[in-house]
């Protein structure tokens, strides 16, 4: 149950970590205001917080749940991912 967990946790922060790349490349103008230059910050704020969870899902999917780590270690598919 707890591999599942973390599984759908990695996919929405990819998920969630797209959207936000998407969203910022969106907001980004030669000119922008105040306002805007904040909403960019705040995005960049989530995109940091989304890679760090994905990251950390990820890392206990290798280490710690799921398939044994030589799973994930000896595969060149994972590493070229």
């Amino acid at each position: 149950m707890e591999e599942i967990v973390v599984r759908y946790i990695h996919f929405i922060g990819i998920l969630f970590l797209a959207s936000t790349l998407a969203i910022e490349n969106i907001l980004l103008s030669k000119s922008m205001s105040s306002q805007s230059i904040k909403r960019l910050a705040v995005i960049d704020g989530l995109y940091g917080v989304s890679a760090l969870v994905t990251l950390g899902a990820g890392l206990t999917l290798w280490f710690a749940v799921g398939k044994p780590s030589e799973f994930y270690t000896k595969n060149p598919i994972f590493h070229a991912k």
